[in-house]
């Protein structure tokens, strides 16, 4: 019998094992922190934590709604952003640390294109330019990190999906190990591009199998932190079944190949596995955990005098619930391995907290508060904590027109002599929607 419309559980749907990303409304539940969130597959295929703090570029998965622009068959959405935005510690410095106001424009554009009842094809990306008033050797081009293309199709009653997802990073606090320097500017900016395929099938009701590869090539395209370029090769699997409406249970596993274009980190591979579910006690609550174990081996074939390799239990535990009409808000705590800067790995430790507000009609407020704790795998490496706050009002002035302002506090706090610093940073911008 040919299954219309299956109950796929994608990789991005579940509750990932050692995943964590602060500030991710979009990816907890129905909130949506305009551009403050993102993850690439690390070296352990698991979903490498990231603080990130404003939000520089839309991030999530776009509203149906916005697709208002029609030619012929397809539909079309499409945004135009500027920001202005005051930084006082661009370096990350641990003191007196450089200031600047930066301006940019920035597009969103996004294609969706059902070419038959069984294919679709949809394509959007969010580009912008960020320049600095002070120090224009650091202005840049930015992507979006849910920029991508994807075809998806059915054959017979496989559902498979060919994606490639990129964007340019150029936010330096989305590496919680990332230390600045009191004399040099940081001049952070990463390309990344994430291609493959998945595969989902439904053969009973209720079960869903899932299996996927993806490769990853991550590059520095400056002269600064060429050391983390690498390719990365994913390989996952998962089988999940709904008992009741309530509950979705299930078993996931993942496969990782790092290898590095430098010789100063060292090469590795991992394998993670482990159970994961879902529970929803109402449709004002949902609660999603996942308990996985972790083993990660690393090579010598870097300069890098780190031995270590990790083998140990990662988890992630998500509630979201809808307190009432006018209050959403989330609670996530998350332990992961994650791909090193300077040693094999990092061990993390993450917590947060998002509340989202609507106070009227036109306007929301949203706020999130968030923890982290990192340990370097080398002997006598890092130890640090950092906290990010954030706090942002938006206001629809039209209905094609919204003004937002918001404020990010960034904290690191460092076992390092200078490997803390402080951060503050304000962000005005006006959107007009097409």
């Amino acid at each position: 019998m040919r299954l219309q419309k299956p109950t796929i559980v994608r990789q991005a749907d579940r509750p990932a094992p050692a995943s964590f990303t602060l500030l991710p409304w979009r990816q907890i539940g129905w909130f949506a922190l305009a551009g403050v969130a993102g993850c690439l597959l690390p070296v352990n295929g698991q979903a490498q934590p990231k603080l990130r703090s404003s939000p520089y570029l839309p991030f999530g998965s776009p509203d149906q709604a916005k697709y208002t622009l029609k030619w012929g068959p397809l539909k079309g959405r499409l945004e135009g952003t500027l920001q202005t935005e005051f930084n006082d510690n661009i370096n990350l410095a641990h003191r007196n640390g450089e200031s600047d106001i930066s301006f940019g424009p920035n597009v969103t554009l996004g294609f969706t294109w059902q070419i038959t009842k069984d294919q679709s094809l949809e394509f959007d990306i969010g580009g912008g330019y960020k320049w600095f008033l002070n120090h224009p050797s650091i202005s840049s081009i930015s992507i979006a990190p849910n920029s991508r293309l994807a075809h998806r199709f059915f054959i017979q009653d496989f559902v498979f999906d060919l994606h490639d997802q990129f964007s340019i990073q150029t936010d330096p606090t989305s590496l919680g190990t990332l230390n600045g320097t009191n004399g040099a500017l940081i001049d952070f900016q990463r390309v990344a591009n994430i291609a493959g395929i998945s595969v989902s099938w439904e053969p009973l009701k209720g079960m869903t199998l899932h299996g996927g590869y993806d490769f990853t090539l991550d590059r520095s395209l400056t002269g600064q932190f060429k050391d983390l370029d690498k390719n990365s090769h994913s390989f996952s699997s998962s089988i999940s079944y709904a008992l009741t409406p309530r509950w979705t249970v299930g078993l996931q596993g993942t496969y990782g190949i790092t290898e590095y274009v430098l010789p100063v980190q060292n090469n590795g591979n991992s394998w993670s596995t482990g159970p994961f579910f879902t529970y929803r006690p109402s449709s004002f609550t949902s609660i999603s955990a996942s308990v996985v174990y972790i083993n990660s081996s690393f090579d010598r074939s870097g300069s890098l005098a780190d031995t270590s390799s990790a083998g140990t239990l990662a988890y992630t535990l998500t509630i979201n619930n809808i307190l009432n009409k006018h209050n959403e808000h989330y609670l996530q705590a998350a332990r992961s391995i994650a791909d090193g800067y300077g040693s094999n790995y990092t061990d993390s430790y993450t917590a947060q907290y998002g509340l989202r507000t609507r106070l009227n009609a036109k306007t929301t407020w949203q706020n999130t508060i968030g923890y982290e704790h990192l340990s370097s795998s080398i002997v006598g490496g890092e130890v640090a904590n950092r906290i990010l706050l954030y706090s942002g009002i938006t206001r629809e002035v039209s209905d094609h027109v919204r003004v937002g302002l918001s404020y990010t506090y960034s904290m690191k706090d460092s076992s390092l002599a200078t490997g803390g610093y402080a951060q503050n940073r304000v962000l005005l911008e006006f959107t007009r929607h097409f």
